[in-house]
C-alpha cells in the first residue's frame, strides 16, 4: 500500500509562512502558486482575524479555505462561513473584568473584526505586526456579549504569571487557553484548535485525515500538527511541536516553508 496522496495543506502564518519580518518571501510566493496550480487546496491556519489573513492571500494569489482564531472560525474558498464558534457570555464577561482589574490589554475577535480595550503599546505592538495599514484595529466599547476569542497582551513575564493563575480559575468547559505568541494569551471556545477547525475543514470538503498536511512552528500550532496526516516543523519551532512532526524544515528567515510545501508536492497525484 503507498503512501497517501495529499489534498489539502494548512499553513500557520506568523513564525511559519512569513519571514520575521511577517512579510511573504518571494520563495514562499511561488511555492504557494505552484501548490495551488497542482491541484492543492491551500488553506491558511492563523490565529488572526480573517482581516489580517486575507491580505497575504491576495498577495500570494491563494483562492483556498481559511481557519482563522485558531480553529474557531471557517471560511471556504469564496469567503464563505463554514462554521463558527464563540466563547458564553458569562466567560466573556469574567475575562474582561479580570483584565480590567489587572489592567491588561486586551483584543476581543468577532469573526472578522477586532477591537482594543485601549490604546496602549501592546496595542501598537499588535498594529505593528498584522500591519494595521492593511487591516486597521479600532478601540471602543467591546461587545460584552459575543466574541470569537479573547486575547490578552502583555510582557512575557506578565504573560506566564496570568496564564499560571487563570488556568487554576477557570474551567475546562468555560475556555481553552493556548499562547500563540511570547506576549499573547489566548482564550477561545472550550475545545477549539486549530487542529479541530483543520479536522472540521477536512470533513467539510471530504478530504481524510490521512490527506492532509500542516506546519506550524508554536503551542497553538501544536494539535494541528498532531492531527494532520503528514506535519512538519519549522526550524524556529519550539521543541514540543517538533517533537509531534513527521519532518523539520528549515527556518522561516530560510523559507522552511517553501520546502515543506515542495515535499508536499511530491504526494500530490497531479505532480
Amino acid at each position: 500500500m503507498g503512501v497517501p496522496a495529499i489534498r489539502l495543506i494548512a499553513l500557520d502564518l506568523d513564525g511559519t509562512l512569513l519571514t520575521p519580518e511577517r512579510k511573504l518571501s518571494r520563495r514562499s510566493i511561488e511555492a504557494l502558486r505552484m501548490a495551488q496550480s497542482s491541484g492543492l487546496t491551500v488553506c491558511l491556519a492563523s490565529g488572526r482575524a480573517v482581516s489580517t489573513i486575507r491580505p497575504f492571500a491576495n498577495e500570494a494569489g491563494v483562492v483556498g479555505p481559511m481557519v482563522s482564531a485558531n480553529g474557531a472560525y471557517l471560511l471556504n474558498a469564496e469567503g464563505k462561513e463554514i462554521l463558527h464558534r464563540g466563547l458564553a457570555p458569562h466567560v466573556i464577561q469574567w475575562l474582561l473584568e479580570f483584565a480590567q482589574e489587572r489592567s491588561v490589554h486586551v483584543n476581543h475577535y468577532l469573526r472578522e473584526g477586532i477591537t482594543m480595550s485601549q490604546e496602549s503599546q501592546w496595542g501598537d505592538l499588535y498594529r505593528q505586526r498584522v500591519a494595521s495599514d492593511q487591516a486597521p484595529v479600532p478601540v471602543g466599547e467591546i461587545n460584552r456579549q459575543d466574541a470569537t476569542k479573547i486575547l490578552y497582551i502583555g510582557a512575557e513575564a506578565e504573560m506566564d504569571v496570568l496564564e499560571s493563575e487563570v488556568r487554576g480559575m477557570i474551567h475546562p468547559d468555560w475556555a481553552t487557553i493556548v499562547r500563540s505568541e511570547a506576549e499573547y494569551l489566548e482564550f477561545l471556545p472550550s475545545g477549539i484548535s486549530k487542529g479541530w477547525g483543520l479536522m472540521k475543514l477536512a470533513e467539510h470538503l471530504g478530504i481524510a485525515q490521512e490527506e492532509t498536511a500542516a506546519l506550524g512552528d508554536y503551542s497553538n500550532d501544536l494539535e494541528m500538527i498532531q492531527w494532520a496526516g503528514f506535519a512538519g516543523a519549522m526550524g524556529n519551532a519550539l521543541e514540543e511541536v517538533k517533537a509531534e512532526a513527521d519532518v523539520i524544515v528549515s527556518d522561516n528567515r530560510s523559507d522552511g516553508a517553501a520546502e515543506f510545501i515542495d515535499l508536499v508536492l511530491q504526494r500530490v497525484p497531479s505532480c
